[in-house]
């Protein structure tokens, strides 16, 4: 009962338009640049292919057309590694100015002290969903690279804190795709993510598309059902 809650479960949000009191949620790879290369990448064909990456001037001119005939409830930062725009803040400004709510994916590389203390200045900020693919150092940073696994633990501890001194609500969500490396340490990750004080974990299904093409590591059907059984 002393633990922290934790839903395990996946992030909804509404979806509608102006005419029918509905609202569009937008989910955007804004870069396919990336400071890592991890083995289960599903845009690993596409990094470094800047071809269609669009500034903050322009995202504020394609949300006003938007905006003229939706409301647009949520916008979700994907890549590619999001926190490696130079313009980083400027995209998150155009959301504030918007008034949309939003949050982020991240591998928490670039996530120190300087970066989530001007995280704070944000008050639409949702969430901050952060990649970690094992319990320890040996399993996650043979998936996503050496030295990741301590890099998260520092980044999340500091988002934490900065949450706590600013009085800010923003989820602290864990994505950890389950894979044949991984999933026989569910409940592992789950105490870390309790330990993490994550509001929310969600467990992602490998798909062998990307980086991740025909190596065999996605789960059978039979391991789906024991994943879902240990998570229940």
């Amino acid at each position: 009962l002393a633990r922290p809650s934790l839903t395990v479960a996946s992030n909804v949000w509404p979806s509608r338009n102006k005419e029918f009191g509905m609202a569009l949620s937008i989910k955007w790879d804004c870069t396919y640049k990336c400071n890592l290369f991890c083995s289960y990448c599903i845009n690993g064909d596409l990094l470094g292919n800047f071809d269609n990456e669009i500034d903050a001037n322009r995202l504020d001119v394609i949300l006003r057309d938007i905006e003229s005939h939706y409301e647009v409830s949520s916008m979700h930062l994907l890549g590619g590694e999001p926190t490696t725009r130079k313009d980083f803040f400027e995209i998150l400004q155009v959301l504030e100015m918007h008034k949309i709510s939003f949050g982020f994916n991240t591998n928490a590389i670039k996530l120190n002290d300087n970066f989530i203390s001007n995280l704070m200045n944000f008050n639409f900020l949702h969430d901050v969903t952060i990649s970690l693919d094992g319990p320890n150092s040996q399993v996650n940073d043979s998936i996503r690279g050496r030295n990741v696994f301590n890099k998260i633990i520092a980044a999340v501890k500091i988002l934490n804190k900065a949450k706590a001194k600013n009085n800010k609500n923003i989820l602290l969500v864990i994505n950890t795709v389950l894979s044949k490396d991984n999933s026989h340490l569910i409940n592992e990750i789950i105490d870390l993510s309790l330990e993490l004080k994550a509001n929310q974990l969600n467990f992602l299904q490998l798909i062998e598309s990307g980086n991740a093409k025909g190596n065999g590591k996605s789960l059978s059907q039979e391991e789906i059902f024991t994943a879902i059984n240990v998570i229940a």
